[in-house]
């Protein structure tokens, strides 16, 4: 059920995308919590951890996120260690810049985790969020590309499309705050074509982000 409902949340986003996810967490629950598997405590946790997330409740998101980081040190599970650290990291990110401090030091946890344990080469969605976070800020353009660049090989090296397309839409931001308005608008309209591109997406998201950005 953990599975399926990872999947559905991949596969496609929007209101159907949600539902699917939802039932087949609510499945996963009976499951899990019948069964006292410290692992699929932690792994529902984390998939719960996002749902929260997805509808601005930070709060119970990152309680949710907490409980699945120590599960995966109980249990010993490195991979699924890091990949929690990076995503706590993320969700921390989207409370605002006052918080940019504290998420940096979990996904730079969930990235060093990453690189000695020699795992997560299939996404850039912590390295893509650090570049995100030092172009918010307009302070540090260099360290921004540096981040975005790494992200971008990592996501073309695992041919993930949505990575993809989520890192070009940051690289417009990096242009909206260091480059030009010319370079702005084809980054833009790249990873359009990009989210357009993806089966059962749901590219109006994307575009209400943007637009609000």
């Amino acid at each position: 059920y953990l599975s399926l409902a990872w999947s559905y949340r991949r596969a496609e986003s929007g209101t159907r995308s949600n539902l699917s996810v939802e039932t087949m967490l609510s499945k996963a629950r009976e499951c899990a919590l019948n069964s006292g598997d410290r692992g699929c405590l932690g792994l529902f946790a984390y998939r719960t951890a996002w749902g929260f997330a997805r509808k601005a409740r930070y709060e119970e998101a990152l309680s949710q996120m907490s409980f699945a980081v120590e599960a995966a040190v109980i249990t010993s599970d490195i991979g699924a260690l890091q990949a929690y650290c990076a995503d706590l990291g993320s969700i921390v990110h989207r409370m605002g810049p006052r918080w940019y401090r504290e998420a940096r030091r979990w996904i730079l946890a969930g990235i060093l985790i990453a690189r000695w344990a020699r795992l997560g080469r299939d996404d850039a969605h912590g390295e893509m969020i650090l570049g995100k976070m030092y172009c918010d800020v307009g302070a540090k353009p260099r360290t921004a590309e540096l981040w975005l660049r790494r992200a971008e090989r990592i996501a073309q090296s695992a041919s993930n499309r949505v990575n993809l397309a989520d890192i070009h839409m940051v690289w417009a931001f990096w242009h909206r705050q260091y480059g030009s308005p010319r370079a702005l608008i084809e980054t833009l309209g790249r990873a359009l074509i990009e989210f357009r591109s993806l089966p059962n997406f749901d590219c109006r998201q994307k575009e209400i982000y943007i637009m609000r950005k």
